[in-house]
């Protein structure tokens, strides 16, 4: 007489409830777990990354050479009228943070400039600049200029006297020279960077 074989028990459903029980232990658990271990800050959005970079990309460095202490009565090789100085946002331009290496150690204050409204190619530029020193600390060492476009970007470097002799003058005076041939016909924006009070004005090369 052929054995049947045993047929496998027909398994009871979960219930409904424990189901739902088991969803809410793991949202309870999972939730502070992730709030403790998620960084800080926003999100990585690939989208705004990537317009950051593009941004930085279209910033280059222009040849320039500064001379710091200088006479802040006016710059040597002047053509045409004064520009019309005026104060400047404080922020950046989008993405030259981004163009940078480090950081800008920029000073508190630009409070004068004196510049020509006008130029050719041919000449070189001079921007005459007066920097208020936070400190007796800290002296002016430098300017970079960056240029997008039509924009003009001077960006004063500061650094911090360690062992040396402090500054005595609560100003410190800059001139500017950016060589013939680098501007070339149009018109600028440009700027002089500062952390409180910056200063603009526009520039037409001929």
């Amino acid at each position: 007489m052929p054995v049947r074989p045993r047929l496998p028990k027909t398994k009871t459903p979960w219930s409904m409830k424990w189901i739902a029980l088991a969803i809410v232990l793991f949202i309870a658990i999972y939730t502070p777990l992730t709030l403790h271990y998620r960084k800080p800050g926003p999100g990585y959005e690939p989208a705004a990354e990537m317009e950051k970079r593009i941004a930085a990309a279209t910033w280059e460095r222009v040849d320039a050479r500064s001379e710091s202490p200088a006479d802040p009565t006016t710059a040597r090789t002047r053509l045409g009228p004064d520009a019309k100085i005026s104060d400047a946002p404080t922020r950046l331009p989008d993405g030259l943070s981004e163009a940078l290496a480090r950081p800008p150690s920029l000073p508190t204050e630009i409070t004068a400039v004196g510049a020509a409204a006008e130029t050719t190619p041919l000449i070189a530029y001079q921007i005459n600049f007066i920097c208020a020193l936070a400190s007796a600390d800290e002296q002016l060492v430098g300017a970079q200029v960056f240029q997008k476009g039509d924009r003009l970007v001077v960006l004063p470097q500061m650094e911090k006297i360690t062992g040396g002799p402090r500054a005595r003058s609560a100003d410190a005076v800059m001139l500017l020279t950016i060589p013939a041939g680098t501007l070339k016909p149009g018109h600028y924006a440009v700027t002089v960077a500062a952390v409180a009070r910056a200063k603009q004005w526009t520039l037409e090369v001929k």
